[in-house]
């Protein structure tokens, strides 16, 4: 996991990107724990950690999690048709505010939409 995430942030560092921070849960799924997806723990603990507020924000993903945890923040949810995202698009039972092909796609509808 956290070679997976270190060479995310390069890439986008590399890309002009630059993360406040990466967050994940830890325990398994059946822990019953606050912090896993779509439960809102982590997303609590980055705004005591980082400060601000979800003011604007949206919750981009390509799990059916990251759309219910958008909707359980009242977030705007955009699944990603990479990774997991097209099959979880088959099978969602909660639509996403919008689908979107890559992550460049989504990120051109949060900047979009946002003017």
């Amino acid at each position: 996991m956290r070679a997976v995430n270190d060479r995310m942030v390069e890439l986008l560092r590399e890309a002009g990107v630059t993360l406040a921070g990466v967050y994940w849960c830890p325990h398994a799924p059946d822990a019953e724990c606050d912090c896993r997806k779509p439960k809102p723990g982590q997303i609590h603990r980055a705004l005591r950690e980082l400060g601000g507020d979800l003011c604007g924000a949206c919750v981009i993903g390509d799990r059916a999690a990251d759309i219910d945890l958008a909707h359980n923040l009242g977030l705007t949810a955009v699944l990603v048709r990479t990774g997991y995202g097209r099959a979880t698009e088959a099978a969602l039972t909660t639509p996403p505010n919008f689908i979107a092909d890559d992550l460049t796609a989504a990120a051109d509808f949060f900047l979009l939409d946002r003017a």
